[in-house]
Order: C-alpha cells, then structure tokens, then sequence
C-alpha cells in the first residue's frame, strides 16, 4: 500500500515541476491528474494506518470518513508530524480541509461528466499526501514483500 501512496504522490511531483502543457502562447499545468494522484495518495495513506493499527478495514474514497477513523494516538502522532513539517496552522485546518475535500477523488476521477465548477485545492492535497508519505516512512519499518513492492 505505501509503495503505491508514495509512487502516487511522486507522479503528482513530476507533473507539477514540468513544463505543463501549451495552450496557444499560455502554458497550462495539468490540474486534473495531480489532484487525482494526491487525493488517492491521500486515501491509500490512511486506509494503510488504519490497517497497520489493527483497525478494520476501510473502505470508500471519503477522506473525511477514512482520517477520522484513525486511532487516537496515531493521529495525534500524525499531527504532532504534519505541525512540525507545515505549521499549526495546517494542522488546525485539517477538519475543515478534509470535508471540504471529502470527495475530491469521486468527483474528479471523472471530471468531464461533472456539471459546473470542480473546485480543490491542489496544493492542500499535495502537502497532506507529501506529510503522509513521510510521516509513514519515518514511523513505520520497511521491507519488500515478493513483489518487490515495500509493505509495512
């Protein structure tokens, strides 16, 4: 699960450093595959510290529902982390963040079905999938399982 998350939110890094994509005489960055890269980065990361806490399993995609079904002492842990990566500030903002980007994936994933404005913040999501990431790399040991894939 966390090689996933992390591959996930290093594609969501190269998108965002390239070059974007040229319009006319604009340049446009590509919103829609960063923001579906971060928000399931996001949703992996919190169903793999659910699971690795003995918790039951989750499942859907509502960021919401999945943070607040984490146990009480890794989501202290998590954002005594996120404050010292981000600032207090980030971390008072996390409830608010997370309902407001409960469905970010759903909504998303199929964009060009949706009527009217699609509306996240990008760089929220990319600095909770960033703070995750490292958070799990830090807190958890590694090992690779027969894959090669790195398990927890």
């Amino acid at each position: 699960m966390f090689e996933q998350a992390r591959s996930l939110a290093a594609g969501a890094k190269i998108i965002i450093d390239s070059d974007g994509i040229k319009d006319g005489a604009r340049t446009l960055k590509p919103s829609s595959p960063v923001v579906l890269c971060c928000s399931l980065s996001i949703e992996i990361s919190l169903k793999l510290l659910i699971a690795q806490e003995g918790e039951a399993a989750q499942t859907g995609h509502r960021l919401d529902v999945l943070y607040g079904a984490l146990p009480k002492l890794t989501k202290d842990a998590f954002e005594l982390y996120a404050e010292k990566v981000h600032g207090r500030e980030f971390v008072d903002s996390l409830p608010s963040e997370l309902r407001e980007h409960a469905d970010v994936f759903v909504s998303w994933r199929y964009a060009y079905e949706q009527g009217g404005e699609l509306k996240c913040s990008p760089s929220f999501l990319y600095s909770l999938a960033f703070v995750l990431n490292t958070f799990i790399e830090d807190t958890y040991l590694f090992e690779r399982n027969d894959n090669a894939w790195l398990v927890v």
